[in-house]
Formats: C-alpha cells, structure tokens, sequence
C-alpha cells in the first residue's frame, strides 16, 4: 500500500470528509455543494485517490436520496480509479461495501452479498493501524452482512452479525453506524413482534443520533419507535415521537433547503460567466499591448493568448459537463422533494388516524365503564320486579279463598313491601350513576368571582363530615385545619372547587371508616385539610390516616367508573371529575400520594398565573 494523500491535496480529502458528515447530519444541500467541490478540485489536481473518495462520498449520498441507480454509477467510477491504482486499503475495501449497499437498496441479494463477502475478507486483512477516511469498514460490513441474512430468511445469523457490528462500532466511536445497527436490530424485533426488544434498540439509536447530531438517524427512529408505541398500545407516547419526528423531517425537507438546492446549479451558472468576463478583459489587455508593441510583440502575445485560449477551453468543457450534471442533479433533487412532499402529507394522514384511533378507545372504554356500572342495579330492578309480580299473583290467589288467612297475606305484604324498598333503592343507584354521568361530560359555564377558598374549604368539610355522621350516627372523627391567614379572596369558581373538595373529603371519610372497623383500640380516624403557597402557586393538601391505596391501582383511580369500594357504595366518576375540573376548567394539577395501610394525601395546585389575588 502507497501514501494516501500528498500533502498538496490534504484539502480536497478535507472537503469530502466533510461532505460525507453533512449528509449524515441531514444537510443534504452543504453535503452536495462540498463534495461536488471536492470533486471537481481533484480532478484538477489529477490526484485519482483524491477523486476516488469524492466520487464514493457521492455515490453514498445518492444511496441517502435514495437513488441507487445513480449511486452505483458513481461507486464503479471509484472503483475503476482504485483497481487502476492497485491500492487495497480501507476506503477501497469501502468502496467495495458500498456498491453491495447500493444493490441491496436494489433488491439485487447475490450480487450485494458478492460484494459484501468480499469486503468481508478484506477488511480482515487489513492493519488495525489503518483506517478510512469514514473510519473502520468492518463495522458496517457487519451490519449489510446482516442484514442481507435476515433478508434471506436467516434470521437469527443477521441478529449475530448485527450485534458483532454494534459492539465493533460502539468499540471504534462510529456513531452513525452504531446507530443504523440498533435501527437494524430494533426493525428486526418489530417484525418478530418483540415490542420490548424493539422498543430498547430503538431508543438506543435515537438517543445517540440525538447526542451526534445525526438529523436523518433521528428522523428514521423517532418514526420506529412512535409505530412501535403505537403497536403498544402507548399512543401519548406514539404522539410524543411523532413530533419529534416531524421536526427531523422539517429540519431536512423544508422549502428553504430545496430552494437552496436549486441554487446550486445557479451558483456554478456564476462563476462560470466570472471566469468568462475575466478572460474577455485579459483578451482587451492584450489587444492593447500588441497595438503598442508592433508584429514581433504581436505574434508573442498571440501565442501566449492561443495557449491561455486552450486552456480556458479545457476549463469552460470542465465546466460545462459539470454544469449538466448539476442541472441532473437539480432534476433528481425536484423528484425527490415531490416524493418527500407525498412522505409528509402520508405522516400528516397518519398522526390524524392515530388522533382518532386515541379518541375511539376513550370512548369504548366510557362505555364500557356505564354498561357495567348501570347493569348491576338495573339487574336487581328487573330481579325484584319479577319476585313482586309473583307475590302480587300470590296474593291475588289467597283473597279469592273463601277461607283467607290473614298472617300468610300479611306476610307476602312486607315481603312485596321490601321489594319496592329494594327497587327505589337500587333504581336510585342507577339515576346517581346516570347523574353523575352528565356532570362528568358536561362542560361548566361557571364563571369565575372573589372567593374565600379558607372558608369554602371548612364548609364543605364538615358538610361531608355530617353527611356521613347522617348515615352512621355511630360514626365520629378528628377534623384538623391548617389555613393559610394572608390569602385574602381568590377567584375561581366556587361550585366545581367544592364539588372537587366534596368528593375528595367523602373518600376520605369513607377510608377512615373502614380502617376504624378493624383497626386495633386506640386508633383515632382523623382528615385534616390545610391551605397555602407552594412554589407560587396556591395549594390545597387533604390527608387521612384510612386505609391508603394499593400500588397495583395507583395509577387508575383518576380513571372514569374506576373504583375501589364495594358495588353499589361508589360509580368510579369523582375523582375523574375533579382532576378535570382542576386540570382542564382551571389550568392546575391534581396530584396523590398513599401509603398502603397508613393513609393517602390528596394535593390541589391552582397557578396564580390565572387565579387573580384580591387584597
């Protein structure tokens, strides 16, 4: 193996270089500008190693486009320059691995894997000492190796070559391609259905495109992991990476980078008509000198001028071949944005059917929720009724005996009696659930005024305290109170802050009221609410030392008709209303803590960005 580069044409290598990393960064427009420089700097200085890397940087970015086709156009032009040079070093052995790349992206299998085979082999070979100027190929040698087995069937040998290639990438700090491997292998579990595994390699990718600053890496896995939160049943997730998407995928294809893709060709249109115009005054210069100089001074510069004529020409043929490339390229640039254009609008489909997908399964599970919570009283309605008819059919047939006997008529009287006592009573349930029902869907019109949130507390305290005592006279508690004195009047509306205060205080009541029927002597139920400033915001804490809540349902008791009292005792919408009325009717946050066995606090924040003090 010769020297790689001659110190004189270190700064073309350099453009390459860089061009190769604005593409993988997402800039297609500085990556194109760069390496079409590269290149046509090369060419000049008649280096073919120096051209062979512009020409396989190229070739890998049409790869990005994608653009295949074009791609291995360029890949065998550098190919060619490298077997003509007899030069097997680690950006041949690239090279190589890139055309196999390219027909991969072709769906062409054997030749793709001929050609990875053999840089394969030759990447073995070659000194650790030596690198390309896109780092070790082995690493992504691994990962089309892969990739091509899973695409042939063979599933778990492209999981082996993948993982190889992960830690040899993570081993040599090639970013990009570690974070195309994980792509790789999460793509891989999606398709086995192992959305955990999926989801782990996804984010892996993600987070180091993130940290490197790879644009299409994080467009490419921000659009993985959303499908894979979604395939999860997880759609904030899912929306939450579909964002992040979108703003890749506008950071890379927004109209001002394919305006400027456009004006490249304009860009090279310039410099050309410059170098035209300064030979037109270097052609007047010499006009006037041979006017003053006489035939010999004439036929010099008109030797000279012939010679400088020649060259420009070869100069204006350069540049015209690379002007109707750019003009290709321009061309291909305008396909792909409309494809990419098509790609956008099918995302924006997409987020819109996921949005409404979000919204069925809310309402499927509302409706879940009031079919079986209405089904049991209206269960034992129909049961009783149907006993009723049966007692009155009975005691129909007992009056029409001569011989009546009072007791049994008496008897089936209290029976039907209790009847109805049971009916009213579980017809009552059902209307409570069908009214709390319409509170929870409709949307309040109150208006907000001046209130005494210390003194609306306290009130709907113990009108919750002597509710209870109203039903279960042997019932008694502490009550505690800790208010804040320099509140001063606060407005918000009063009748949906109780409503949130009434419902919060009833399960506490009804927590200190279960653990007290068997909690050992001695135990004092207690609910105490205090009121003051947290992190400027006003905050309402009510705590209770009742029974507490189970971690195992922690996270459903804001959910409608979730709840865990015994059937008939509770309709699961309290708590789902109140952290509706804080959260979306006032802008604040409703928030719990529960130890199970020793007690639960509830705590209400309310921004004062929105609630007005009033001195």
């Amino acid at each position: 193996m010769g020297n790689r580069v001659e110190p004189k044409i270190k700064c073309y290598l350099l453009d390459a270089t860089l061009g190769f990393s604005l593409s993988e960064k997402g800039d297609l427009v500085s990556a194109l500008s760069e390496l079409l420089h590269a290149q046509g700097l090369n060419r000049l200085a008649q280096d073919p190693l120096g051209l062979a890397q512009s020409l396989q940087a190229i070739g890998y970015l049409y790869i990005t486009f994608p653009d295949a086709k074009q791609a291995s156009s360029y890949l065998f032009r550098a190919k060619a320059l490298y077997d003509s040079t007899h030069t097997i070093d680690p950006d041949a052995v690239q090279t190589m691995a890139d055309i196999g790349y390219a027909y991969r992206y072709q769906n062409q299998l054997n030749l793709a894997n001929k050609y990875q085979q053999r840089a394969y082999q030759l990447a073995l070979q070659l000194p650790k000492t030596l690198e390309s100027a896109w780092g070790d190929p082995l690493p992504f040698v691994l990962r089309e190796l892969g990739l091509l087995a899973e695409k042939s069937g063979q599933t778990e040998q492209g999981i082996r070559y993948l993982k190889q290639a992960k830690a040899l990438a993570l081993a040599t700090n090639n970013r990009q391609v570690y974070t195309r491997t994980c792509n790789s292998l999460a793509t891989i579990f999606q398709k086995k259905y192992q959305l955990d595994s999926a989801l782990y390699y996804a984010k892996q990718a993600l987070t180091t495109a993130q940290q490197t600053g790879l644009t299409r890496g994080i467009l490419r896995n921000s659009q993985l992991a959303a499908q894979l939160f979604k395939a999860n049943q997880q759609p904030d997730s899912a929306l939450k990476y579909m964002e992040l998407m979108q703003v890749a995928n506008y950071s890379l294809y927004n109209q001002q980078r394919i305006k400027q893709l456009e004006s490249i060709n304009l860009d090279e249109q310039q410099r050309r008509r410059r170098i035209e115009e300064k030979q037109a005054r270097f052609e007047t210069q010499v006009q006037q000198v041979a006017l003053l100089s006489g035939v010999v001074v004439l036929i010099l510069i008109s030797l000279i001028l012939w010679r400088n004529y020649r060259q420009q020409r070869q100069v204006n043929t350069q540049l015209k071949a690379l002007n109707e490339r750019v003009i290709q390229q321009n061309e291909e640039i305008t396909n792909q944005r409309d494809d990419l254009s098509k790609t956008l609008a099918d995302l924006r489909t997409t987020q819109t059917q996921l949005i409404q997908a979000e919204k069925m399964a809310s309402l499927g599970e509302l409706t879940a929720g009031i079919a079986h919570e209405i089904q049991n009283p209206l269960n034992f309605v129909n049961n009783f009724a149907e006993v009723s008819t049966e007692l009155i059919v009975e005691l129909e047939a007992e009056q029409q005996k001569p011989d009546q006997d009072p007791a049994l008529a008496a008897e089936l009287l209290g029976d039907l009696k209790q009847n109805l006592q049971k009916i009213a009573h579980h017809g009552g349930r059902a209307s409570a659930i069908v009214r709390g029902m319409l509170e929870h869907s409709r949307s309040s019109t109150g208006e907000k005024r001046p209130t005494d949130l210390n003194a609306l507390a306290d009130e709907y305290l113990k009108l919750a305290y002597h509710g209870l005592k109203a039903r279960d006279k042997s019932f008694h508690a502490k009550l505690g109170t800790d208010f804040a004195g320099d509140l001063g009047m606060i407005e918000l509306v009063p009748q949906e802050i109780g409503r949130v205060l009434l419902n919060i205080y009833n399960n506490a009541f009804y927590a200190v009221k279960e653990k007290q029927a068997t909690a050992l002597a001695g135990y004092q139920p207690t609910v105490t609410v205090s009121t003051h400033q947290l992190n400027k915001q006003l905050a309402i804490r009510v705590s209770d030392n009742g029974t507490g809540i189970p971690d195992a349902v922690k996270a459903k008791i804001f959910q409608p008709f979730f709840t865990t009292k015994p059937t008939g005792e509770g309709t699961g919408l309290g708590l789902s209303l109140s952290y509706d009325i804080i959260t979306k009717g006032h802008g604040g946050s409703l928030t719990m803590e529960s130890q199970e066995g020793k007690g639960t606090t509830f705590l209400i924040q309310l921004p004062t960005a929105t609630d007005k003090y009033l001195r």
